[in-house]
């Protein structure tokens, strides 16, 4: 028995359904097998998406510390942080700043 046929036959087991009709030439997949490739389609390009997300992550994600106002200019001076930017907590209630 070849390794793919090993591993078919290891998820007829797993799932308890024939996914490849042998009797057939050219063999084909069952209804399960067709439904077993399409999930896998699914999986793949989930998979595919996650690793690019997760390879990206450090490229994309901006990390926002909250400090005291009158620690920021030592901070910045010490180069921990690279700006700081100041929110005023009554614009950030208002629906529409305008300007």
């Amino acid at each position: 028995m070849t390794t793919v046929s090993q591993q078919i036959a290891s998820l007829e087991d797993e799932f308890n359904i024939q996914l490849i009709d042998s009797k057939q030439i050219p063999i084909e997949p069952t209804g399960a097998g067709w439904l077993f490739y399409r999930e896998a389609i699914v999986l793949r390009k989930q998979y595919n998406h996650m690793r690019t997300s997760m390879e990206n992550y450090h490229k994309y994600n901006t990390q926002l510390d909250k400090v005291l106002l009158k620690d920021v200019a030592a901070y910045l001076q010490k180069g921990i942080y690279d700006v700081a930017i100041d929110f005023d907590s009554v614009s950030l209630r208002e629906k529409k700043i305008s300007g």
